[in-house]
């Protein structure tokens, strides 16, 4: 069982991989309307725990982030410092999910971006042919 963003509702739903393929799974949503979809790799976790790291050692390494960080204020740090005291390992989760489709998207937009630019590009080519 795992857990994938769905590529037309962009919602979170459970399914059973039924395909492993290089960069991405085909799953089988649990939901039937939902269907079968093909869904790159960094959108699939497995429903169940997988400790890569403990709470501990992920607070850890964000505070050496935080610490090792010359260009942040000390004010900041302090206020980042008391924020990662407060957090909870499962909004830790959240927020890295929250960063990895932020990143996810600006990279979609730059590989339309040039894309069109190539397409740009080979029309000018054709013309000076």
């Amino acid at each position: 069982m795992i857990k994938a963003l769905h590529p037309e509702t962009n919602f979170i739903h459970t399914g059973i991989i039924t395909q492993v393929k290089q960069s991405s799974y085909k799953i089988k949503f649990d939901n039937s309307t939902l269907g079968e979809e093909e869904i790159p790799d960094i959108n699939v976790m497995p429903l169940q725990k997988v400790n890569t790291f403990s709470k501990g050692e992920v607070r850890k390494r964000k505070l050496e982030e935080i610490l090792l960080n010359e260009s942040t204020p000390k004010r900041q740090k302090t206020e980042d410092i008391y924020r990662l005291q407060t957090i909870s390992p499962h909004s830790i989760d959240l927020l890295n999910v929250s960063n990895c489709l932020t990143k996810l998207r600006k990279k979609e937009q730059l590989i339309q971006q040039l894309s069109e630019m190539n397409n740009e590009a080979e029309k000018s080519v054709s013309i000076l042919k």
